[in-house]
C-alpha cells in the first residue's frame, strides 16, 4: 500500500544511508628475470589515465579533492599527479622497485651464511615476501579503482550537499592507515566491493565508518556476512541526516525461542551476529517509534524498511502514543555497515511485520510513495 503524507523531513544521503529528518599494482621488475617491464609500465600508465579521467569527468565536484588525496596516499598509481607527469612517476617507482631487489639479492647471501641455512631457502623466503608486497598492493589498488567507480555513482540526494571544497572535512589520517592494512589482505571480488563502499562512504562523509568496524568487516567471513546481509534486510530504522539512530530486526514473539526461524534468521544465527559484534547481546531491548506515526496526514520521521519510506498510520483521530518496538537491536559497527549492505527481498517478512504491527499497535505499515 502506497500513500503520500506531508513530510516534515529532508532528504539526503552519506555513504548510502538514507535519511529524512528535521589500479592496478607495480608488477616484478626485476631485470635479471628477462623483464623490463615495458609492459607493466603501460599497463600501470593506462589504469592510472583512466582513473584520472574518471576523477575528473565522473566524481562530484564537492568531493573530487579528497578523493584525489586519497588515491594519492593509497594507489601505486599516483592519481594525483597531473596526467603528463604519470610516466616520470611510474619510472622512479620501477627504479625503487628495482633497488629493492638488488638490496634482496645483496643481502641474501649474507642472511644465509649467518643464519647458517641453505641459500635456496632464503631466496623463497625472498621470493614469498616479495610477492607478498605485489599481492597486497594489488589489492588496494583494485579497491581504490573500485571506490572510484562508487563515488561516480552519487547523485543527489546520495552525496554530501555541496559545500565548497575547502569547507570539507578530509579523510583522516589514522583511518586510512588501518583501512589500507586492512584492504591489503582482501583479495575476494565481494570483500573488495565491500571495502570499497566503504571508503567511499568515508570519502562523501568523513567519520561515517569507524576503525573498529574496518577491524570487523576484515573478519567477517562468508556464512556470517549472509547473515547480517539478510539481517539488513529484514530490519527497521530511524535515520537523520549523517545518522541512523536506531536499527533491529523486529522479533515477532521471542527470539530465543526461534520466532525468526521461518524467515531464515534461528536463535543460533542471531547468536553467530552477536559474537561478531554486529547485534547487541540484549534481545529485550526497545526503541521507540511513535514519530514514525501519522499525525495530521504528517510524518515526523519516516520508518525505513527495505530502502523505502515507511509510515504507521493509526485509525483517524487518534493521537501519536509511544511505540516500543523490540528485537535484533543492531550495534554502533552494525549501524554503520547497514548502509552499504546490498538488501535481499524478504516480502513473506514484511507481511508478518505489518500483520504484526497491525495486531499489537493498531497501526497500518504503508509505504511512503515516491514524489
Amino acid at each position: 500500500m502506497n500513500s503520500r503524507f506531508r513530510t516534515s523531513w529532508v532528504e539526503s544521503r552519506a555513504g548510502g544511508t538514507i535519511t529524512k529528518g528535521a589500479g592496478v599494482s607495480e608488477q616484478n621488475t626485476d631485470d635479471e628475470q628477462g623483464s623490463d617491464g615495458n609492459e607493466d609500465s603501460g599497463r600501470l600508465l593506462s589504469t592510472a589515465t583512466d582513473l584520472t579521467e574518471m576523477v575528473v569527468t565522473g566524481v562530484p565536484a564537492p568531493i573530487r579533492r579528497s578523493l584525489i588525496k586519497v588515491l594519492g596516499r593509497l594507489t601505486t598509481a599516483a592519481v594525483e599527479y597531473p596526467v603528463t607527469l604519470l610516466e616520470n612517476a611510474i619510472k622512479e617507482r620501477k627504479a625503487e622497485s628495482n633497488a629493492r631487489v638488488r638490496l634482496i639479492d645483496a643481502s641474501k647471501t649474507q642472511i644465509a651464511k649467518q643464519m647458517k641455512v641453505d641459500p635456496a631457502y632464503v631466496q623463497a623466503a625472498a621470493s614469498k615476501f616479495a610477492e607478498r608486497i605485489v599481492r597486497e598492493r594489488v589489492n588496494v589498488d583494485q579497491i581504490a579503482a573500485l571506490t572510484v567507480e562508487e563515488l561516480t555513482k552519487l547523485q543527489p540526494p546520495h552525496q554530501v550537499p555541496d559545500n565548497s571544497p575547502e569547507d570539507r572535512s578530509d579523510v583522516d589520517e589514522d583511518w586510512l592507515n588501518v583501512f589500507e592494512g586492512e584492504a591489503a589482505q582482501v583479495s575476494s571480488e565481494h570483500a573488495q566491493k565491500v571495502f570499497a563502499k566503504i571508503l567511499a562512504g568515508e570519502i562523501n562523509r568523513p567519520s561515517s565508518f569507524s576503525k573498529k568496524t574496518l577491524k570487523l568487516i576484515s573478519q567477517l567471513d562468508n556464512s556470517a556476512a549472509q547473515l547480517f546481509s539478510l539481517a539488513c534486510s529484514m530490519s527497521v530504522s530511524l535515520q537523520i541526516p549523517g545518522h541512523i539512530i536506531d536499527a533491529r530486526v523486529l522479533g515477532l514473539g521471542r527470539i530465543g525461542q526461534n520466532s525468526l526461524a521461518t524467515y531464515g534468521m534461528p536463535y543460533g544465527a542471531v547468536v553467530i551476529l552477536q559474537e561478531y559484534g554486529l547485534i547487541v547481546s540484549d534481545l529485550a531491548g526497545y526503541s521507540d517509534y511513535q514519530l514514525s506515526q501519522v499525525v495530521d496526514g504528517t510524518v515526523s520521521l519516516p520508518l525505513t524498511h527495505q530502502n523505502e519510506h515507511w509510515a504507521l498510520v493509526k485509525q483517524q483521530g487518534q493521537a501519536r502514543t509511544e511505540m516500543r518496538l523490540e528485537g535484533m537491536q543492531f550495534t554502533a559497527s552494525g549501524r554503520e555497515l547497514l548502509s552499504i549492505v546490498e538488501l535481499q527481498p524478504v516480502p513473506k517478512y514484511t507481511e508478518a511485520m505489518a500483520a504484526f504491527l497491525r495486531n499489537q499497535f493498531q497501526v497500518e505499515l504503508t509505504k511512503i510513495a515516491k514524489a
